[in-house]
């Protein structure tokens, strides 16, 4: 069932993926770009025969843009040492996840959230605003990318028909943990991604009934199977709630944008 599961998640999410606000797919001989707000590259149909050749050519297509972008490499790849070739031209890795599912006819659980906490989906500025200040306050990170991440996330999330739902808990008015999900009509898969919570609301069964909210969603929305790239604090979690480890995926990035100087 995993290799067959597998390809059904390349042939959707990384070869077809669905159409996305600001965002524009580009096929290219070895790989696919999503280019928007932040670049990220697919692999497809790479060998040792080319993978030099394209490595070079998307390393100096970003150059010359100045933009950043993110190359997802997969544990079931071919074995063809992308990850030596990345670095070799200066793209740096991310701490390695795992790409895990979740068989949607399988679920049986049901999480409530804690006293005093409510769920919520963004369906506003505001609840973009929210969504946003979590993630800051959960990941941190470079104030430029959380403009951009608003910018983004208020095209994504408040369509006027999303793939994109955005999730904020809140204790009483202030919002103290978030996710999103990606959900394309006629698609076998939905996705989850971001789930975080602020240190001081963490351990207390919040990232669960975000996750369990999604999932809910996700049947109700008639997908089969749920992914996430889950990092190590959040594996064990998943597992425990029968997402299973599938295979790794590693975020290649190379910095290419110019930021300006500071006086």
């Amino acid at each position: 069932m995993r290799p067959q599961l597998l390809r059904v998640y390349d042939s959707e999410l990384r070869v077809n993926p669905p159409p996305q606000v600001g965002v524009v797919f580009e096929h290219v001989d070895g790989v696919l770009r999503a280019r928007g707000a932040a670049n990220w590259i697919f692999a497809r149909d790479l060998d040792a025969a080319n993978v030099d050749a394209v490595v070079t050519r998307e390393a100096d297509f970003f150059r010359r843009l100045g933009e950043d972008v993110e190359w997802k490499v997969y544990g079931h790849e071919a074995a063809i040492d992308l990850p030596t070739r990345l670095a070799a031209h200066g793209f740096e890795p991310d701490e390695s996840e795992t790409l895990m599912f979740l068989d949607l006819a399988a679920w049986r659980l049901s999480f409530t959230p804690p006293e005093g906490i409510q769920i919520r989906r963004v369906t506003d500025q505001q609840g973009v605003r929210d969504l946003v200040s979590v993630m800051s306050e959960a990941f941190g990170g470079d104030p430029d990318d959380n403009r951009w991440m608003f910018d983004e996330l208020k095209a994504t999330c408040l369509a006027s028909n999303p793939i994109v739902f955005g999730y904020v808990a809140y204790c009483e008015q202030t919002p103290v943990a978030a996710g999103r999900m990606e959900t394309a009509q006629g698609y076998a898969f939905a996705s989850i991604w971001g789930g975080c919570t602020v240190p001081a609301f963490r351990h207390r069964g919040i990232f669960r009934a975000l996750v369990c909210i999604r999932v809910e969603e996700a049947s109700r929305r008639a997908h089969a199977y749920m992914s996430v790239d889950a990092a190590k604090t959040s594996k064990p979690i998943l597992e425990r709630l029968g997402f299973c480890p599938i295979t790794s995926v590693t975020g290649w990035k190379l910095r290419a944008r110019q930021k300006p100087a500071k006086f």
